[in-house]
């Protein structure tokens, strides 16, 4: 089964505690990703299914379950991607292993 991996990094996170991995982990629900930035990642998403949760600079990792995502009303990008909360059950904080993990731009890998 895949893996969705989204990186909550407390460098890049915005207002104190947004998007952090700390707030993340507290919330189980990852904000604002832009999810559905490929027909091909749209299809590879299902609830139940495991996700990842890091922090490359902290060397921090988190392990939850999907239960699924909700569309947040704001502005698209640009380039009119929508952006989606991420939202879990579970989260287990494990050892950091996702120094090799190669995230797309916006945070996020399936793999």
């Amino acid at each position: 089964m895949k893996t969705l991996v989204i990186s909550a990094p407390r460098t890049k996170s915005g207002p104190p505690g947004y998007r952090g991995f700390a707030n993340t982990l507290q919330l189980q629900v990852g904000q604002e990703y832009a999810l559905f930035w490929t027909k091909n990642m749209r299809g590879q998403l299902s609830s139940g299914m495991r996700v990842v949760v890091i922090d490359k600079p902290s060397r921090q990792q988190a392990e939850v379950t999907l239960v699924g995502w909700t569309l947040q009303p704001m502005q698209p990008t640009y380039n009119r991607v929508e952006h989606y909360d991420v939202v879990m059950q579970g989260l287990t904080v494990v050892p950091f292993n996702g120094g090799s993990i190669r995230l797309n731009r916006r945070g996020l890998a399936i793999i």
